[in-house]
């Protein structure tokens, strides 16, 4: 059985009223990268890597992948990938974020890529001029 899609009201209902709800950001690399918004605390999980993310998901409460729809599948797939593991609480969000952000729910913006500490040291030690490693 396919995973019926939840509407954005919905799931601000059910946060409202309590219950837990973990967002998966679902969408493709493609989409992801071009994005400037996020779901608070909601969790990367590429639709073709939800296998390397299966331990980051919770079991408990409502599970809401969301992509940039209606242009992608992504969200979708992942519920789907998510039923044929046992969970029994993964819907895609209606519409995607864009849904979400029409509605006025929140949106934060998306986090930047961390670098290691050994390439912020790299990069200090290039733009002070003592980069001695001959290139």
């Amino acid at each position: 059985m396919e995973p019926e899609p939840i509407a954005p009201v919905e799931v601000k209902l059910r946060m409202e009223t309590g219950e837990a709800v973990a967002f998966l950001d679902s969408r493709s690399d493609e989409a992801w990268q071009k994005a400037e918004w996020q779901i608070p605390n909601s969790r990367r999980v590429p639709p073709n890597d939800v296998e390397a993310h299966l331990d980051e998901i919770p079991r408990r409460g409502l599970v809401v992948p969301y992509c940039s729809c209606p242009h992608e599948e992504s969200s979708l797939r992942v519920a789907q990938t998510l039923a044929q593991r046992g969970w029994t609480n993964a819907r895609p969000l209606l519409g995607g974020i864009d849904a979400w952000r029409l509605a006025g729910y929140p949106a934060e913006a998306k986090p930047t890529r961390r670098q290691p500490f050994s390439e912020v040291a790299a990069n200090l030690r290039k733009a002070e001029g003592n980069d001695n490693t001959g290139q």
